[in-house]
């Protein structure tokens, strides 16, 4: 699904920004999105997802699951305004 690969890429994006909690919600989304449509990342692009996951997950710790849930939660419109504001901020 091509929305689900943007979606991550905007997510590993913000994971260089060290921008932890936008970067949960941006993959929360993609999860979802990517369960809708039936799709999974090819091999490279999974691997790569699962390292940036990983990486996530140890920045943020306890409230991973929390930023992942609420990413699963929102608009593809909250994911644009979220993405947009990726490097202008760090919450």
């Amino acid at each position: 699904d091509g929305s689900a690969e943007a979606l991550e890429r905007l997510a590993m994006v913000a994971n260089a920004r060290r921008d932890a909690r936008r970067a949960a919600r941006l993959f929360g989304l993609a999860s979802v999105r990517r369960h809708e449509a039936g799709t999974s990342p090819d091999s490279f692009h999974g691997a790569e997802v699962e390292r940036e996951l990983a990486v996530t997950r140890g920045r943020l710790r306890a409230d991973y699951e929390a930023e992942m849930c609420s990413g699963r939660e929102m608009s593809i419109e909250e994911a644009f305004e979220t993405a947009s504001a990726i490097g202008t901020s760090i919450d």
